[in-house]
């Protein structure tokens, strides 16, 4: 495909950024993910090279993002996304307004706070933390936004620490595959929560930012 022509280096600040704010994004991760080294993407990064197209076009799909947006920036669009449920002690969220816990809701959701994002593409969904044992991951009052993934993408949430819906609950949860069937084990950041094994999943909703407290 060649070369990207006038790269600008925001492109590397805005790439620094998405990786630095999600939890579930590493530099070594999103190398692996891309088929490419770590120290090809370091060198991209650090230094004044223009990568190959695909290799863009790789980095930019294993870091979840938008090619346009991580290129130009200003061709993605903020957007107010409604802040659904609080976490709670055990992880589990206390969801606000819907008309069932732990479904999507289908019906406009009833007031509460909006959390202002930029997002390019995938369906958000946004909590608030309303516990302090998830330090120094969360901290109370920070706000966790993910992408919506339906049924029949939540293979793309496995290792992943994600908001899920197991449609009796939502919580937010590492999600793994439940041995060699086509349900889900839900494991917590603290080692002596037990797994949750077993449970089917409506849906699943990879961290990917987070605003924090102050």
């Amino acid at each position: 495909m060649g070369i990207l022509p006038c790269m600008t280096k925001n492109w590397k600040k805005r790439l620094k950024e998405t990786i630095e704010n999600n939890p579930n994004l590493t530099m070594k991760g999103v190398s692996l993910a891309a088929g490419l080294s770590e120290t090809v993407v370091r060198d991209i990064l650090v230094r004044d090279r223009s990568p190959q197209v695909e290799n863009f076009l790789s980095i930019a799909k294993a870091a979840d993002v938008d090619p346009s947006w991580l290129l130009f920036g200003d061709e993605a669009k903020f957007r107010n996304i409604d802040i659904i449920g609080k976490v709670l002690e055990d992880e589990k969220c206390e969801m606000f307004g819907w008309p069932q816990e732990g479904s999507w809701p289908d019906t406009p959701w009833q007031g509460g706070d909006v959390v202002t994002f930029k997002m390019t593409s995938a369906e958000p969904v946004a909590v608030l933390v309303q516990t302090n044992n998830l330090e120094p991951s969360y901290y109370r009052g920070d706000i966790i936004v993910a992408s919506m993934l339906r049924q029949g993408h939540i293979e793309h949430a496995i290792g992943k620490e994600c908001v899920v819906s197991t449609g009796d609950a939502v919580y937010i949860k590492f999600v793994f595959k439940y041995g060699h069937t086509d349900k889900y084990t839900l494991r917590s950041r603290r080692s002596l929560e037990p797994d949750i094994e077993g449970v089917d999943l409506d849906w699943a909703a990879p961290v990917n930012w987070i605003k924090r407290n102050g």
